[in-house]
């Protein structure tokens, strides 16, 4: 990981950071990467490299990668955000509370186009009672 380079502009670092997480296979860096995200935005350009390492098995930051997505409000971001609701990585299979999902459902709440609205109402017919009220609650919004 190297650090900040002094000419290097703010909307730029979280990129660099996320980019050499995915090619090293950092899980450190991708909690890094996120994080200087947050607090610098992140910019459009991120939404491959957060795709990429959404789709990625070897980091432990899916929620944290499904939050930094959000940020981009992208309505190109629906089936990502739909395939959340959808998947569980291994190490979440003790969250009863799918916080992933959640996130997730949100995040196409947030989008709010008609593409969001018709995965939330395929969501809200899901077995899972959590998953089910809370894309009730976002198509209430």
């Amino acid at each position: 990981m190297r650090g900040f380079g002094i000419d290097e502009p703010r909307d730029k670092i979280p990129l660099r950071i996320l980019e050499e997480a995915y090619r090293d296979k950092s899980a450190a860096d991708v909690e890094y990467g996120v994080a200087i995200g947050l607090k610098l935005r992140f910019s459009s350009e991120c939404k491959d490299v957060l795709q990429r390492l959404f789709d990625a098995d070897w980091h432990h930051s899916h929620e944290d990668v499904i939050s930094a997505l959000d940020k981009l409000r992208d309505p190109d971001l629906v089936e990502t955000f739909y395939k959340a609701t959808q998947v569980i990585p291994a190490y979440l299979n003790f969250d009863e509370n799918r916080a992933l999902a959640v996130k997730a459902i949100w995040s196409l709440g947030n989008i709010g186009t008609d593409a969001a609205r018709n995965r939330l109402k395929e969501i809200s017919l899901s077995q899972h009672p959590r998953l089910r009220s809370t894309a009730l609650e976002q198509l209430q919004r």
